[in-house]
């Protein structure tokens, strides 16, 4: 064994020591990593010094490491422990990385604000619903088929309006915690926002004075949310 080897792993050992490894613990996991009873016994022997990590690739993993808040095992040196470390450590400093990219302001506002347009929009679209089934159903009861017709039109719309509403709370979720399907997702779900808002629209009905500004009002939002979501810093935060 090497004089490095050696006074990396005495190095490695004083630090689970300081963490309160027993020394049995301590062999017992050296000898599950493949270690020879000679090799453990000389590294037992001494505490050794700290090494220093060697410039490269495993030194900035190491320094990433720190900075992550990890436990001293996490960084123990490749060839101490079993296969897999390597891997799971490279995971963890990509997602710490990840963790570093704040999620833009513009996009937590559109995604709280169409949150609130949905929620409402459920609530338009459960009572176009209801209103369906009666309407339905009171046409069923004279005979008119006309009326059941219009019935059945406005249950449907209400069904597809209450999908679209739904659909844009769920992939919010994901949207916020960085989601890049999430992403594609709302901007298909924005373009369905836009149809459905249409003044000419049969859901909409007859509006007049400022009630008739409010269709228009959901369009530009859903216009400007996916400007928002075609922007470089979100299209960054959305990396998973």
């Amino acid at each position: 064994m090497s004089d490095d080897r050696l006074q990396d792993g005495r190095a490695y050992v004083a630090r689970l020591r300081q963490q309160g490894r027993s020394d049995e613990q301590i062999r017992e996991g050296l000898k599950a990593s493949g270690w020879g009873e000679q090799d453990i016994a000389a590294l037992m022997a001494g505490p050794g010094p700290a090494p220093a990590p060697a410039p490269g690739p495993a030194r900035e993993r190491r320094a990433e490491s720190d900075k992550a808040g990890w436990s001293l095992e996490d960084q123990v040196p490749e060839g101490y422990k079993p296969a897999g470390v390597k891997e799971a450590v490279q995971a963890r400093v990509a997602a710490a990385r990840r963790r570093k990219i704040e999620r833009p302001g513009e996009l937590t506002f559109f995604i709280v604000l169409v949150d609130v347009a949905s929620i409402l929009g459920l609530l338009a679209a459960g009572a176009m619903v209801l209103g369906g089934i009666a309407v339905t159903a009171g046409g069923a009861r004279g005979g008119e088929a006309g009326i059941g017709a219009l019935g059945a039109l406005i249950l449907g719309i209400g069904l597809v309006m209450g999908m679209i509403y739904l659909g844009v709370l769920v992939v919010g979720h994901f949207l916020w915690n960085g989601a890049n399907w999430a992403r594609i997702a709302m901007m298909v779900l924005m373009g369905l926002f836009i149809l459905q808002s249409l003044p000419f629209n049969p859901a909409q009905g007859a509006q007049e004075g400022l009630l008739a500004l409010i269709p228009w009002l959901f369009i530009l939002i859903a216009v400007l949310f996916i400007v928002v979501l075609n922007k470089g810093n979100v299209k960054q935060y959305c990396s998973k």
